[in-house]
C-alpha cells in the first residue's frame, strides 16, 4: 500500500520523490503525504488529465507541481509520436524543472520546491512569477498581484490561462 511505502521511504533516509501516475486510470489525490508528493504527472502518451491535477488542487488543496512523462515502458524520451500501442494516444510529454544546477540534488531541489511544468511534447519554455516569486512558491497576496510570464516555443504562443480557485 501507499502508506507501506512512505514508511519505507522513512527508513531510507533519503531523498525521494513519489510522482502519482495516471496513465489511463484515476489517481488516489485522498492518499497523499506532502513530504514526498510534491508531483503529479498530468500528459502522457495515455493522453492529458490536466482534470485530475485541478481536483488535485481545488478538491484536496493539494500543494503540488506537475510534470508530463513519456510512459512508453521502452526508456524511449518524452516528445515522441504516438506509436500506435494500444492505449498510447497522444504524443509523449515532457517535464521541464527550473533548477539552480544541473546535479541530482539540484533538480531534486527543484522538484521538492515544484519548479517544474509539463509539456504535451512540444519543447515550450515557461518562466512565471507572481510578485517576483517563481512558479511552486507559495504567495500570500493582499492586493492584486503582479503576475509575470514568459513563454518561448516553436510556433507563436497566443494564449496563457491563469486558473485561479478553479477559474479561469
Amino acid at each position: 500500500s501507499t502508506t507501506l511505502l512512505y514508511k519505507g521511504l522513512e527508513k531510507l533516509n533519503d531523498r525521494a520523490i513519489v510522482i502519482p501516475h495516471v496513465g489511463g486510470a484515476v489517481g488516489q489525490w485522498d492518499i497523499h503525504d506532502e513530504k514526498w508528493q510534491t508531483l503529479g504527472e498530468i500528459h502522457s502518451v495515455h493522453g492529458s488529465f490536466e482534470g485530475w491535477g485541478r481536483l488535485a488542487l481545488d478538491k484536496y488543496k493539494r500543494k503540488i507541481g506537475f510534470i508530463g512523462s513519456g510512459d512508453n515502458h521502452n526508456g524511449q524520451g518524452g516528445g515522441f509520436p504516438p506509436s500506435g500501442v494500444p492505449g498510447h494516444f497522444t504524443h509523449g510529454g515532457l517535464a521541464a524543472v527550473y533548477a539552480n544546477e544541473l546535479t541530482r540534488g539540484g533538480i531534486l531541489d527543484a522538484m521538492f520546491a515544484r519548479r517544474t511544468y509539463a509539456t504535451s511534447g512540444p519543447r515550450i519554455l515557461i518562466y512565471t512569477t507572481i510578485n517576483d516569486n517563481i512558479m511552486g512558491s507559495e504567495v500570500s497576496v493582499s492586493d492584486v498581484p503582479t503576475i509575470d510570464v514568459l513563454a518561448r516555443g516553436k510556433q507563436a504562443i497566443l494564449k496563457a490561462d491563469i486558473i485561479k480557485n478553479g477559474k479561469v
